[in-house]
């Protein structure tokens, strides 16, 4: 290689890096993780950062997730991930099965070295389940239910599963401490025949191992809630499986063109699906005649679904249908009709007049609450203020009404359907929802509330909740009225479009949600509460300190 060649490519170089574009600046997102009772570290905690952006020769490329950075808190609790473009990071600590998540904003070269998380530690519950004769039955499985509202209704969740082994022992994770949990124990059947074989004779069935909570209650009322501390492992949570005489469901499924071969369910509304725990409905599909026969049932209340997917021969649409059954002391009938999904149709109006031409709009949301379609969500068009909008397919089921906006100080003023007030209660379209039609009015005279949390030493607060709360609201609408949510990493949270009136204010160390117990610990903590006015259209702001709730 010459002289001059080697000048040469150096000479390239320095002008190539000269005319590349300037590498951008990389920060890092760091803090502690702290036990939120005793304030001890958390060594060996997972961290998970989710980053959407990757660099391009230098630019800075927006993605969906593209990147996954976990790190691990070392000894004093303490964890850093380094070498961070700016953008936004949903980032999550996993202790102990259980994941507790915020999302964190890095500017370009800035290093956050305060983003904490004071975790209440989950908790284990552990037991065996046994029959009249104490011996272990095996196979079982076994419910962890928790209690929160939707939609002004208190309602009961699936919050984790097990089953039981050959010993009849069972282990339930992500209890949360603090939480008034039932535990059930049933011999679930995933798939059940259309016709059962039980004899039609009762005096010929024989008694079965009937669902059951602990210790031994064959119903929810007669149950003892398990209550943790954080981190607990309560063993000896033993539940003796009570027999029951087998009951039996009788009758037919059938859709707008007569009985047929739909896939049915059979729910006995303990609970429903929660957050990380699957759906447990036993299912089966109907005869061409529809008829179903569903035995081995203690008496109680049922709800038996029908549905069916769009077909070449039976609809153009999904078909969904849905009856409640009681048994009492003898066999009982149903008859299921689904219906196809039909439109729905609402509007938007403002509670005044507008004196301008606005750009705002709705988007409004169905949440389904009856069990078996639980998880769907049916969504509108985006619809102008005042306008209309349109769900082209809705079952005919229960809804929770979620409304959200594209422009501030909007809020949600009243929700009518067919006439009658639904703004803190389900939507229920117990048959096909016809022409009723859904009104909603949109207020725009909301101010915002922006809460500065610090710690004891005055500076930002690394890990807080803030709960608003209405000051005119009872007990009994704390539920439906309350707002809350997470600090950001400057320790701020920001509570837009209130409607104006008087609020009560306050931090909490601990996370916050609609579970009754939180509801009524906030509502004990109102003493502990500043007491701010949002204005029309104003802001108010508020300093505070996390408090004891608890």
């Amino acid at each position: 290689m010459t002289k001059s060649f080697v000048v040469l490519m150096l000479a390239l170089s320095v002008a190539f890096a000269q005319n590349s574009p300037p590498a951008e600046a990389t920060g890092s997102i760091g803090g502690t993780v702290l036990d939120a009772g005793s304030r001890a570290p958390i060594p060996g905690a997972a961290v998970l950062l989710l980053t959407n952006t990757r660099q391009v020769n230098g630019t800075t490329i927006v993605e969906r997730f593209s990147k996954r950075i976990t790190v691990f808190t070392d000894a004093h609790g303490r964890y850093q991930a380094s070498g961070l473009a700016a953008g936004q990071y949903p980032v999550s600590v996993s202790v102990n099965g259980a994941s507790f998540s915020r999302v964190v904003t890095l500017g370009a070269g800035q290093n956050l070295g305060s983003v904490d998380f004071h975790i209440s530690a989950t908790g284990v519950v552990s037991g065996k389940v046994i029959d009249q004769n104490q011996e272990p039955v095996p196979g079982i499985t076994v419910f962890l239910i928790g209690k929160e509202y939707q939609a002004g209704v208190l309602r009961a969740f699936y919050k984790s599963t097990a089953t039981t082994n050959d010993h009849g022992e069972y282990r339930l994770e992500r209890a949360e401490p603090g939480r008034a949990y039932l535990v059930r124990a049933e011999r679930l059947e995933r798939v059940i025949p259309a016709m059962s074989e039980v004899p039609a004779d009762a005096k010929l069935r024989r008694p079965f191992l009937a669902p059951t909570y602990y210790p031994s209650a064959a119903a929810m009322a007669g149950t003892t809630p398990v209550v943790l501390h954080a981190g607990e492992r309560r063993e000896g949570v033993d539940i003796r499986m009570v027999k029951s005489a087998s009951y039996c469901i009788d009758g037919t499924v059938e859709w707008e063109g007569g009985p047929g071969p739909l896939r049915f369910w059979i729910d006995g509304q303990h609970a429903v699906s929660g957050p990380g725990a699957p759906a447990y409905y036993p299912t089966g599909v109907a005869g061409l005649n529809g008829q179903i026969r569903i035995c081995d049932l203690a008496a109680g209340e049922y709800k038996v679904s029908a549905e069916q997917g769009p077909t070449a021969t039976m609809s153009a649409f999904p078909i969904f249908g849905a009856a409640d059954v009681t048994i009492a002391n003898d066999d009982s009938g149903v008859r299921v009709v689904a219906h196809r999904t039909r439109p729905l149709t609402g509007q938007v109006v403002w509670a005044t007049p507008a004196g301008k031409p606005e750009t705002a709009q709705l988007r409004i949301s169905l949440d389904p609450m009856t069990p078996s379609i639980v998880g769907q969500t049916f969504a509108a068009s985006p619809a102008s203020i005042p306008g209309a909008f349109y769900f082209p397919n809705v079952f005919g089921a229960d809804y929770a009404v979620r409304p959200t906006f594209n422009a501030p100080g909007l809020y949600v003023k009243e929700i009518t359907y067919n006439g009658a007030s639904i703004l803190h209660e389900p939507m229920r379209l117990r048959s096909a929802p016809g022409d009723a039609g859904l009104r909603v009015t949109v207020a725009r005279d909301g101010g915002t509330l922006r809460a500065a949390v610090t710690g004891e030493d005055g500076k930002a607060a690394g890990d807080a909740w803030v709960a608003v709360v209405p000051a005119s609201a009872s007990q009994a609408a704390m539920a439906a009225t309350l707002v809350f949510g997470e600090i950001d990493q400057d320790g701020v949270y920001i509570a837009g479009s209130l409607p104006p009136g008087k609020y009560h204010v306050l931090a909490s160390g601990a996370p916050l949600d609609t579970s009754p117990e939180t509801i009524a610990s906030l509502w004990r903590a109102r003493p502990k509460a500043k007491l701010v006015e949002i204005v029309p259209g104003g802001t108010a702001e508020v300093k505070l300190e996390p408090v004891d709730i608890w």
